[in-house]
């Protein structure tokens, strides 16, 4: 027990029900979270995810409705309240861009339920479907698009000009493929020199190659099931072409050991 403790307890009892249910946002399921942390995306793009299901960005009428500003209309389509939802599913600009990426029929199925925008995110991170033709996942590609439109909106919000839902498509699809390529790791294991099984031999050549002088050198050795060597050459090379020569060089020291 501490003071610390005490207060954290306090706090989530008398606003914790109330922060989840602001703008109907917010979400209890352990699943949704660890998908979230999990995805192939930045992590400014997994903080949106994280603002949005708690329904904690600060759209037009979450502001509006705090006083802060005096409309909460969409500057983009002026055709409803900007919250989540309308952010990233409903706005007409938000909606030529799903469909220039070829994506609208899902999200229109997950809209046909009436439910805030937050809980349409969670659906889509629980499910992990992934995109046949794009290879990416629906996840990255909705949280990639929603954070793109979220930064094109304050674009206009500022009167700065933005590029057409097309070419914005074009982007969101081009930025969640080189995410998932930079997060994706391809761990390899270097295999250091292996022993041949019992009663069999090992050879194993190299080569070296100095374009600028036009020569190289060669290597070879053969060693048994123990590690002992065998026999062992190596070799100068002068006059060379280019690094394939001198390794056909090396091929044939080591078959003449």
């Amino acid at each position: 027990f501490s003071v610390k403790s005490a207060y954290n307890g306090q706090w989530k009892k008398k606003l914790g029900a109330r922060l989840d249910a602001f703008q109907g946002g917010g979400t209890s399921n352990r699943r949704v979270w660890r998908n979230l942390w999990k995805l192939q995306v930045p992590g400014k793009i997994k903080i949106f995810g994280w603002r949005a299901l708690c329904g904690l960005l600060p759209c037009k009428s979450i502001l509006a409705n705090r006083h802060v500003t005096p409309e909460g209309g969409c500057l983009v389509c002026n055709n409803g309240a900007e919250d989540i939802k309308h952010l990233i599913f409903t706005c007409d600009r938000a909606r030529a861009v799903w469909r220039s990426i070829g994506v609208w029929e899902k999200i229109r199925q997950l809209l046909e339920v009436d439910q805030s925008g937050s809980i349409v995110l969670e659906e889509v991170i629980q499910r992990g479907e992934h995109i046949q033709g794009l290879e990416v996942g629906l996840a990255e590609l909705i949280l990639t698009g929603g954070w793109y439109l979220w930064w094109e909106s304050r674009q206009l919000t500022h009167g700065e000009s933005v590029q057409p839902p097309s070419r914005s498509g074009l982007s969101i699809v081009s930025l969640t493929k080189n995410y998932k390529m930079a997060v994706k790791k391809d761990v390899k294991i270097r295999q250091g020199w292996r022993k041949p099984a019992e009663g069999y031999l090992t050879l194993n050549i190299d080569a070296s190659y100095n374009e600028d002088l036009g020569c190289g050198s060669t290597g070879a050795i053969i060693r048994d099931s123990s590690g002992g060597m065998i026999a062992a050459s190596n070799s100068f090379i002068p006059y060379l072409v280019d690094a394939p020569m001198v390794e056909a060089f090396a091929f044939k020291e080591g078959l003449m050991l």
